[in-house]
């Protein structure tokens, strides 16, 4: 099923660049952005400023790793603003589509 493989994907991804301990540190994070990201605007446009920034919105609990939780939860925000835009039905609750991992 496409949706297991989506999901499987997602989970394995984290897991590879997680390094063994089941959590992302910002150079990881950074290495995963630079590799996955393909959108040649947004990579053009990424600086390590943004990866910090990324970093500093994905870590709720300010514990400077990345927990899987945390990353679920930015994917899921990219999920929806991808949606939105692909519709064009935008909530009064997305604002921070700009910024996903708000």
């Amino acid at each position: 099923m496409a949706l297991e493989k989506a999901i499987s994907d997602l989970v394995e991804l984290f897991l590879s660049y997680a390094d063994g301990d089941g959590k992302l540190s910002q150079d990881e994070l950074k290495k995963m952005l630079e590799k996955e990201i393909e959108n040649p605007e947004v990579k053009e446009k990424m600086t390590k400023g943004d990866c910090d920034k990324i970093f500093g919105k994905m870590d709720k609990n300010c514990s400077g790793q990345i927990e899987f939780r945390e990353f679920v939860m930015c994917v899921g925000k990219m999920l929806k603003c991808h949606y939105h835009k692909k519709t064009g039905r935008v909530q009064d609750d997305d604002g921070g589509c700009q910024q996903a991992c708000k």
